[in-house]
């Protein structure tokens, strides 16, 4: 079946819900009158051969809305973290399954995705706190804050040489790499995950260029538990 025709079924299907008659839904979406009294029929809802969900439609939804909020947030799940959550949720329900001390396996998650189709693995590109927390008003701002401070001083004319304006990010290398990815809205063009402790098993390198395309020497910032005492002197 083709994605034109998939549409219009559903079209059809949400226009008859919403009190249209099916023949009037069939002529206007060009959809069979038996497929639309088929798909509306208990026939077509109950659920198809092969092992029970063991979590009703509504539940899997909560699951669905879980992630996408915890992915929001910066703290996307990954594939074992939904089968913890769903072995303790299983757990205090008291419900019976036949995965092995109550965790369900990789053949449940395939099926749990291909029912929810609009999630998909993704690698995470990990960000600070402090950066997740900051909005593009917050960037303006400090723009505009900038801005009056070299206006102030009779300095704007800075502004006006690119050799004058620099611009820099830093950004971690792992020394251990996870290679793990995280369960995310199929589409998202972008996934961040919050640091939560990587930067000690990383080296930070500042990359800082000027407008008209130089680039300073990289500074790199290494990792220690304890001042070094040659700093201190």
């Amino acid at each position: 079946m083709d994605v034109d025709r998939k549409e219009k079924i559903k079209l059809a299907l949400k226009a008859v819900e919403e009190g249209m008659p099916k023949l009037k839904a069939s002529k206007i979406f060009g959809v069979p009158r038996a497929t639309i009294q088929f798909r509306m029929s208990e026939k077509f809802k109950k659920p198809g051969y092969g092992p029970e969900t063991y979590l009703s439609k509504n539940e899997e939804k909560l699951l669905v809305d879980w992630i996408l909020t915890c992915q929001r947030r910066g703290f996307p799940k990954r594939i074992e973290d939904l089968q913890k959550s769903v072995q303790n949720f299983l757990k205090e329900c008291g419900r019976k399954t036949p995965f092995p001390n109550g965790l369900p396996g990789r053949g449940w998650y395939r099926a749990f995705t291909k029912r929810h189709p609009e999630l998909s693995l993704r690698t995470t590109e990990a960000v600070t706190q402090a950066s997740s927390c900051i909005s593009e008003s917050d960037i303006r701002r400090w723009f505009k804050t900038i801005e009056e401070e070299l206006i102030s001083g009779d300095y704007r004319h800075i502004l006006l040489d690119d050799k004058r304006v620099f611009n820099g990010d830093e950004t971690n290398f792992l020394l251990c790499p996870k290679n793990k990815k995280v369960i995310a809205f199929r589409g998202s063009k972008n996934v961040y995950e919050i640091d939560q402790g990587i930067a000690k098993s990383a080296l930070t390198v500042m990359f800082t260029f000027s407008a008209n395309g130089s680039l300073t020497p990289p500074m790199i910032i290494y990792p220690y538990k304890q001042k070094p005492p040659q700093c201190s002197k």
